[in-house]
């Protein structure tokens, strides 16, 4: 089993020029066969954050020039793995992470599989409107 090390920049803000500012840094070990989910779970573990009431993102920069990149599925992942592989400095493509609280009021319930009370409120200007999606969450894991 191949592990990298990674370097995590968290309780940060990405400022106007897209740097990561103001945060604290910390170590973690990463399988080199790890999937997206347990990555999450991984770092939310580490930094003892809930996902089940926040969501985690997770960014990083190839140099100084380019804007962050999101790691947002399992190839962004092993994308991310790659460039690590390739130069092994623990310094190299910190992770920078930010969590927000999941907006549970945009939630909707589900039991058994049927969604219950789902209420949608339209006016006149939502069908003449295409400029307008609205998206309902669901949450399964609950």
């Amino acid at each position: 089993m191949t592990t990298l090390l990674v370097l995590i920049h968290h309780n940060g803000e990405w400022d106007s020029d897209n740097n990561f500012v103001n945060y604290s840094m910390e170590g973690i070990v990463v399988n080199t066969d790890v999937v997206f989910n347990g990555f999450i779970q991984l770092i939310a573990k580490h930094l003892n954050v809930d996902t089940s009431l926040n969501s985690l993102e997770i960014r990083y920069k190839l140099d100084e020039t380019t804007i962050p990149m999101l790691i947002r599925n399992n190839m962004g992942l092993q994308v991310y793995i790659g460039l690590k592989k390739k130069t092994r400095n623990f310094k190299d493509y910190p992770l920078c992470i930010t969590w927000k609280v999941i907006d549970i009021h945009h939630m909707v319930p589900i039991t058994d599989g049927v969604v219950d009370n789902v209420n949608t409120h339209f006016n006149t200007n939502d069908f003449n409107n295409t400029n307008t999606l609205d998206l309902v969450e669901y949450n399964m894991s609950a």
